[in-house]
């Protein structure tokens, strides 16, 4: 999304509903980042939705969702059906089950955390500590 028409949205749509209790700044950051994770969990759900191993890409294609132009779903579907993002996903799904550290951080998204660290101590925190907060107990290990 564009960073003027996502300004324009948030100063004529989002600021005058909401109240944020943190500076504009952390807001406006915490909102675009909202958005874009919801606008990434739509497109698996989408994909999800219409993919269908029976059919053909060309058969795919000509099932344009409604809400959707057929340009832009003609590119997501050869994007997903690209041999680069078939072998992403896959070192992405492989790379998921390696994972063993589990976080304690709970609910709260990255991006409010390193906010509330940066107004607690007045600099902005580092990958380092935002690890450390996430994967220490309160008890030190």
């Amino acid at each position: 999304m564009p960073k003027s028409y996502f300004n324009d949205c948030f100063n004529t749509i989002i600021k005058p509903h909401f109240y944020f209790i943190t500076i504009e700044e952390v807001a406006r950051e915490y909102v675009y980042r909202s958005i874009a994770n919801k606008w990434a969990a739509s497109r698996q759900k989408l994909w999800y939705e219409f993919k269908d191993p029976l059919k053909t890409k060309d058969k795919i294609m000509n099932n344009v969702p409604v809400g959707i132009t057929r340009d832009q779903w003609t590119s997501f579907v050869n994007y997903r059906y690209k041999e680069k993002t078939h072998n992403m996903c896959k070192r992405n799904a492989e790379n998921q089950k390696k994972q063993t550290v589990p976080h304690i951080g709970g609910s709260k998204s990255n991006s409010r955390r390193k906010a509330e660290m940066m107004a607690e101590t007045g600099s902005k925190p580092g990958r380092a500590l935002l690890y450390l907060a996430t994967h220490t107990k309160k008890y030190g290990s």
